[in-house]
């Protein structure tokens, strides 16, 4: 009996710690309901992207006219996804849509050629429309 008002506090405690993390640290991604594809499959092309933006991004895979979520990237962050190469289509390419949280702006990459095994590498600069790819050919890295 002794035990229960100190069992009840130590519960109290604990959530108020939890409560006063950050939304970030709580979750594995910041998605949401969103599904992201960076799960490894083989034959697939890597994707990092370095966010320099001033704002966290969510970043897109552009199949046709159709955005497929990836996931997010924190400011001054850089994270890795995995594109399936179901997810490439025939011709071997494909284009990122950036979307900053908190703007109604997106910046929509050129086309990259990338096949399975590829890296590919986005810088997203402070200003979109100055972003940079650059694709390491999975025959270069072996």
């Amino acid at each position: 009996m002794n035990r229960h008002p100190k069992t009840r506090f130590a519960r109290h405690a604990i959530a108020a710690i939890l409560l006063s993390l950050p939304l970030g640290a709580c979750m594995s991604s910041q998605l949401g309901a969103h599904k992201p594809l960076d799960r490894p499959t083989p034959g697939g092309a890597l994707v990092t992207v370095q966010n320099q933006n001033v704002l966290d991004v969510r970043v897109y895979l552009i199949r046709g006219s159709t955005p497929i979520p990836l996931g997010s990237v924190g400011t001054l962050e850089r994270r890795t996804f995995v594109i399936p190469s179901s997810q490439l289509g025939h011709s071997g390419g494909l284009r990122l849509m950036a979307d900053p949280l908190g703007s109604t702006q997106t910046f929509v990459s050129d086309w990259i050629s990338a096949v399975p095994g590829d890296l590919v590498e986005w810088r997203l600069e402070p200003n979109l429309k100055l972003s940079q790819v650059s694709v390491r050919s999975a025959m270069a890295v072996r």
